[in-house]
């Protein structure tokens, strides 16, 4: 077997695997990255910067050092220092997975894509009848796994893989039936409304919007995105104080969803502090060990009363919301990184020389993972930044297919 066939066999296990590991064992995604990305370094050793991916190794590059400068402040140093390598491994594999990407050939690409697809339908199938089930299918397959057994909050994670996987299965269905690609998208904001936890619906429904509105106009839709994008993260820490105060429209959100009035609070906490520190930061990890996390809603607000506040922490971990997370722990600089990459990715988009419905999907796939990073996971989770990088990598492939 050669290096290519090596290294595109590596990308299609990686792209077939993408959603049944999501949905089954999602902790295990760094694996799935090692893989495609080593496959990706055997195929193709050569430059990054000869790729275009100069802004964000340069991005990654410079976020990794001011975390590790702000070891000098941050509450646990020796934790966030394990972390941080962590992270630092996971960043190489994905900027090595992303370079390699570049020169996988046009056909073995339409292969990688359409094994994601073939298995994205499968797991949907199952998703559908579980769901209609009330869990009683993932039960059975995983029956010792706490997420099995929560009810069909156990799909959280997975139903954020499928979100992240329609649009690269898209690519790759649209040039052969659009109206089978169309259904496929109203499939997946089915299920994923049909789910306890609405995070996933949420992100993917922006994802939808940035589709549609790409698709009509392709050029100002990607540089509104990118401005909008880029300006969301800078402006993140004010939006607990104005329009997402929990006062402004707490009673509103309180009788439809009690976890949305969790999200409120906890991002109200973490404004309150960024604006202790919002130069540097608190440094990174600083909020799995923040001082005063562990009150509850009803310490932080007497005037909620009811028994379930007084046992939902104030900060969870991390603040459930990708901007005020680095706003959090990296302060300005930190923001500035993330800002510049959130803004660059729709304007790289629309540079691209493909067909508007092809500029449609990418954009639906980077504003989906966006919106997805704006209400639920910790920006340094492995399991979440290797789902991140394995689908731009997979979309990237499927943009390159043949028509």
């Amino acid at each position: 077997m050669t290096r290519n066939a090596l290294g595109a066999a590596a990308l299609r296990f990686a792209a077939a695997l993408f959603l049944p590991l999501g949905l089954l064992a999602p902790a295990g995604m760094w694996l799935l990255l090692l893989i495609a990305g080593a496959g990706a370094l055997i195929a193709s050793p050569g430059r990054w910067r000869d790729h275009g991916l100069g802004l964000p190794t340069l991005a990654g590059a410079g976020l990794l050092a001011w975390a590790a400068l702000s070891l000098a402040w941050t509450p646990d140093p020796g934790q966030a220092a394990v972390s941080l390598a962590k992270l630092a491994g996971l960043m190489m594999l994905a900027a090595a997975l992303l370079a390699g990407v570049a020169r996988t050939d046009p056909s073995d690409a339409a292969k990688i894509a359409g094994a994601l697809a073939a298995t994205l339908v499968l797991g949907l199938i199952l998703m559908t009848a579980d769901i209609a089930a009330s869990g009683a299918i993932r039960r059975a397959v995983v029956p010792d796994s706490f997420a099995a057994t929560d009810g069909l909050y156990g799909y959280n994670r997975g139903a954020t893989v499928a979100a992240l996987a329609v649009w690269p299965a898209l690519l790759w269905l649209w040039p052969r039936s659009q109206l089978l690609a169309l259904a496929l998208l109203l499939w997946v904001l089915a299920i994923l409304a049909g789910l306890e936890s609405a995070s996933a619906a949420i992100g993917y429904s922006v994802g939808l919007a940035a589709f549609a509105a790409v698709v009509i106009r392709p050029r100002p839709a990607l540089a509104w995105i990118g401005i909008i994008a880029a300006v969301a993260v800078l402006t993140a820490p004010l939006l607990p104080f104005t329009i997402l105060s929990p006062q402004v429209i707490g009673a509103r959100v309180e009788r439809s969803s009690q976890s949305a009035m969790h999200r409120l609070y906890i991002w109200r906490f973490a404004a309150e502090h960024i604006a202790e520190r919002p130069l540097a930061g608190w440094g990174y990890e600083s909020a799995r060990a923040f001082p005063g996390r562990r009150a509850t809603i009803a310490d932080f607000d007497r005037s909620r009363t009811a028994d379930v506040y007084k046992h939902l922490a104030i900060l969870p971990l991390h603040p459930h919301n990708g901007p005020l997370h680095i706003w959090l722990e990296l302060g300005l600089p930190g923001a500035l990184i993330m800002a510049a990459l959130v803004g660059w990715i729709p304007f790289a988009i629309r540079r691209l020389a493909v067909a508007p419905v092809r500029a449609a999907a990418l954009a639906g796939a980077f504003t989906s993972a966006l919106g997805l990073c704006g209400f639920s996971y910790g920006l340094w989770q492995s399991w979440w930044l290797s789902a991140l990088a394995l689908a731009a990598a997979i979309a990237i492939l499927a943009a390159r297919s043949p028509e």
